[in-house]
């Protein structure tokens, strides 16, 4: 059999058997000797033919090297993997020969170390350079060759293509890190860069963009592109979608993948080749980012330095990755609307209570350009109720819409308007002029239309002028609202301004106000604990979080006290987050002591849903706490649920995706509508105590809760009732099918130290 080993020339001698020393491999030897030992290695190998064959079978790579990590012996696979195209070839060369010098002096040391240890390397995954350029992964098996008598001669090594487990791996890696940013909240930039990554390392020699679309969804916009050249992305920045924008906005156009395999051909690049040819790049393949609502909202593309079309396999890893770019981008709009919807109000655009305290301390910079003084003015449409019961939501919303439209537009262009609640405003107007404060109601007589007939709007406004009647500005919003309430009195429709003859009691308030947050800072707040009974069984499933005030001169205080001025000053959305913070605190708190677990409910205010970050304090005070979302409850009023619709349900759907559970608390007592009430994630009703306290006598209210009731189970919700105080209204109950109760008959609220033996019976 020829050997493939030897010279091809007839003439030449292969040396004899007796002739092969071993020793011989660790000594430097020329090409000539090589390959002759080589030919005698061959020849001594007995069956040479049948392991030539099966060596030549596998498709790993089978190579034996010298002392000096020559190749002696190879087979077919790694002669290809190296770009020959038969194994002879590859004797006598060096890892040198065929690898860049950075990697080859590596493989050398690495070997040179195992053959003078003895050693052997197992399972190493290390990269190599094949004979077209391409970077693969390798995993190496090497250990010594050694003769019988124990001499290391060189090696015998296995490397088997590990590249496709590599990206694979590498994918998954990339994809959780994308996700992991993602649920962090991590900047979009961060995000969207992760993922050019993604697709980079999957395809080396490619580079990949990610370009969002404007907010019009007419333009591309750059949103990353680390490794592409800037001439590139400038040239995308900008563009105008359209059916031959270059491959990013045609796909964005066409709402479909667009392939361009020969940009210097391609007419879709004729406005763009001058910049893309010179850097290289000669395809490109682009597909649209889509949102879960069907709309495009960026796209996702690759540059190769080569012409071609993506496979089946690259083109889903790209739409993959576009897939998983839409949700971090769906996810920063959600959270930007969000954000302005925590510093705005969403039916009039204006800014919202939780920007007075900016509003104010800019307005006061100003004021000292036009002579020191403004005025802070406190405006109350004064038949909002009205026009809600007679004419509908939808007219009181429009309502509420002009009255802002036409202060912004009266106040002038120094002043800030604020929405403080449903119907009414804050507006800071410098420099102060009484007759441009006068004006702010001046003929303001808004006709609204509906089906009892016309409703006229009209608003009052009280204020107070600084620093004639104050500096602060918790003071000069006590004394506008005083005011205002003289101006209502007067029979509204009117303006008036703060006389100290008004000031009865104002102090105090400002005072308790005072009081109120040295509380927060010396923890003089507390919370009490009352049961939640399941009516059936009797058994205690939960409790609600109560919050009272230890106040160092006036005592306990119940809520009634002080929790008015603290919506009314803004602290309650402080108080708020406290209250959550303590009340999962506690909860698991008493899990950790071993009572049984037991759900816990904390009342949202209005002002804490609609100007704090409800979101951000549910997920701090459960992280903090280490409670499980399962275990917590929110109560939110419906009126408070039903002045924003589209946000309540929104910010409601995340509060869901915690895992947490939702109750509106004083079911019955708010303007709700059945329609929309189904779209919010609520879990549980609670009747108000208002139609329980005679539900035993009063047949209005055994309608009221028995309808209630009916409601909450057509709705697939627990119903609750509070405030049950007597054997007699709990047997109503029970016959009516409510699922709970709470109340002074089970348990007044207590707490925590006082409820623990109540819930060792849970």
């Amino acid at each position: 059999m020829h050997n493939p080993f030897a010279e091809t020339k007839e003439t030449e001698t292969i040396p004899s058997q007796a002739a092969f020393d071993p020793a011989h491999l660790s000594q430097p030897v020329s090409l000539d000797d090589i390959k002759g030992l080589a030919s005698v290695l061959w020849q001594q190998t007995d069956g040479h033919r049948v392991f030539r064959a099966l060596i030549d079978q596998v498709p790993d790579m089978l190579y034996v090297k010298d002392r000096s990590s020559r190749f002696l012996l190879c087979n077919r696979a790694a002669a290809l993997r190296h770009g020959y195209t038969c194994p002879e070839a590859m004797i006598g060369l060096s890892d040198f020969d065929i690898h860049p010098p950075e990697m080859a002096r590596e493989f050398f040391a690495r070997e040179q170390e195992l053959m003078a240890l003895g050693t052997s390397l197992i399972e190493l995954e290390e990269s190599i350079v094949d004979g077209a350029g391409n970077v693969l992964w390798m995993s190496t098996n090497k250990v010594p060759f050694v003769t019988a008598d124990g001499t290391v001669v060189g090696l015998v090594g296995m490397g088997r293509d590990i590249t496709e487990r590599r990206k694979a791996e590498q994918l998954r890696l990339h994809n959780t890190r994308a996700l992991e940013l993602i649920a962090g909240n991590a900047p979009l930039s961060h995000v969207l860069t992760e993922l050019v990554l993604l697709l980079e390392a999957q395809w080396p020699g490619r580079n990949a963009s990610i370009n969002l679309l404007d907010a019009q969804g007419l333009r591309l916009k750059r949103g990353a592109a680390p490794n592409l050249p800037e001439a590139m992305t400038l040239a995308a920045d900008g563009l105008l979608i359209g059916p031959n924008a270059g491959a990013c906005g045609t796909a964005a156009y066409r709402r479909q993948p667009v392939i361009v395999s020969d940009i210097a051909e391609d007419p879709l690049w004729r406005d763009f080749r001058a910049v893309a040819l010179p850097l290289g790049y000669c395809s490109c393949w682009s597909v649209p980012v889509i949102s879960s609502d069907g709309r495009v909202i960026g796209t996702f593309a690759v540059y190769g330095r080569s012409t071609g079309t993506p496979n089946t396999e690259e083109l889903d890893l790209l739409q993959g990755a576009a897939r998983i770019a839409s949700i971090a981008i769906e996810r920063k709009a959600v959270q930007d609307e969000l954000r302005f919807l925590a510093s705005h109000d969403a039916l009039t655009g204006l800014p919202n209570r939780s920007q007075l305290a900016r509003l104010f301390a800019v307005t006061e910079r100003a004021s000292g350009l036009h002579g020191g003084r403004f005025c802070v003015s406190f405006v109350n449409i004064d038949n909002l109720g009205l026009i809600n019961e007679s004419l509908g939501r939808d007219a009181g919303d429009q309502a509420v819409r002009e009255v802002a439209h036409i202060l912004k537009a009266r106040a002038g262009s120094r002043s800030s308007v604020i929405r403080l609640v449903s119907d009414e405003f804050a507006v800071l107007m410098t420099p102060f002029d009484p007759a441009a404060v006068e004006r702010l109601n001046l003929d303001l007589l808004l006709p609204l239309e509906g089906p009892v007939g016309t409703v006229n709007a009209t608003i009052s406004v009280g204020y107070a002028v600084y620093p004639d009647d104050g500096i602060s500005l918790e003071t000069l919003l006590v004394k506008a609202e005083t005011a205002l309430v003289h101006a209502k009195q007067r029979g509204k429709n009117s303006v008036l301004r703060f006389q100290a003859a008004m000031g009865s009691g104002i102090q105090d308030r400002l005072q308790l106000l005072q009081d109120m947050r040295q509380a927060l800072n010396e923890d003089q707040f507390v919370l009490f604990y009352q049961p939640q009974v399941d009516a059936p069984s009797g058994r205690i499933f939960g409790v609600e979080a109560l919050v009272r005030w230890r106040h160092p001169k006036h005592g306990l205080l119940s809520p009634d006290k002080f929790i008015p001025l603290a919506e009314e000053s803004g602290l309650i959305v402080e108080l708020g987050d406290w209250v959550l913070r303590e009340a999962c605190r506690q909860a698991k708190a008493w899990q950790r002591d071993g009572l049984p677990p037991l759900s816990i409910s904390v009342n949202v205010s209005a002002r804490q849903f609609q100007e704090g970050d409800i979101c951000q304090a549910v997920g701090d005070a459960l992280r903090d706490s280490g409670l499980d979302a399962g275990w917590l409850e929110l109560e939110l009023t419906e009126s408070m649920l039903m002045r924003d619709e589209e946000m309540t349900v929104k910010t409601l759907g995340v509060l869901r995706g915690f895992g947490i559970s939702l109750a509106i608390d004083d079911f019955g007592t708010g303007y709700s509508s059945l329609s929309v009430l189904k779209r919010f994630p609520v879990q549980r009703l609670k009747i108000d105590k208002s139609f329980i306290r005679n539900l035993s006598e009063d047949d209005a209210d055994q309608a009221i809760a028995a309808v209630v009731i009916a409601i909450g189970h057509k709705l697939h919700m627990q119903v609750l009732a509070e405030g049950v105080e007597t054997d007699k209204q709990l047997s109503v109950l029970r016959e009516m099918g409510c699922d709970a109760y709470q109340g002074y008959l089970f348990s007044r609220p207590l707490p925590a130290e006082n409820i623990e033996p109540l819930l060792n019976r849970a």
